[in-house]
């Protein structure tokens, strides 16, 4: 509507790795990121002009996630890369939401997939974590009409 004003702010975006809320992201608008492995549909145009698109089953995704070195964050994902390591490969779960916007993702069956490098120097340095999910499911964002 004429004149709505919307606002954001990342004070409203909540992760949840295994139960546990992460705080300490690190600077930037890319502090937290969730990409799907596939592309929705994939599409193909015969010799003849017909078109036909096949939709992806996958449901996996990559979530990314910068911390601060110093952060509660990167401490308790350290642990949980711990766990991982010593349990042959623990499996839990992540949320990502937004709550002021109501977006985010679910994603089930995740793994550790990569832990930060380790950058050490006169400044702070970012730890970025990357996981893995075998089953991401984006929330529901309610618009006027659906």
């Amino acid at each position: 509507m004429k004149g709505d004003l919307k606002t954001y702010s990342f004070d409203n975006v909540v992760v949840i790795v295994d139960g546990v809320r992460i705080e300490g992201f690190w600077e930037g608008d890319d502090a937290v990121t969730v990409e799907d492995s596939s592309d929705i549909t994939t599409s193909s145009v015969g010799a003849g002009g017909e078109v036909i698109t096949s939709v992806s089953t996958d449901q996996s995704a990559t979530i990314k996630v910068k911390l601060q070195a110093t952060s509660t964050g990167h401490a308790k994902m350290s642990a949980l890369h711990k766990h991982f390591k010593e349990s042959g490969g623990k499996i839990f779960n992540v949320g990502v939401n937004d709550i002021g916007t109501g977006e985010g993702t679910y994603a089930s069956n995740c793994v550790m997939q990569t832990a930060p490098s380790k950058g050490l120097g006169q400044s702070a340095s970012m730890r970025e974590w990357t996981i893995f999910s075998a089953r991401s499911l984006p929330n529901t964002v309610q618009y006027n009409g659906l």
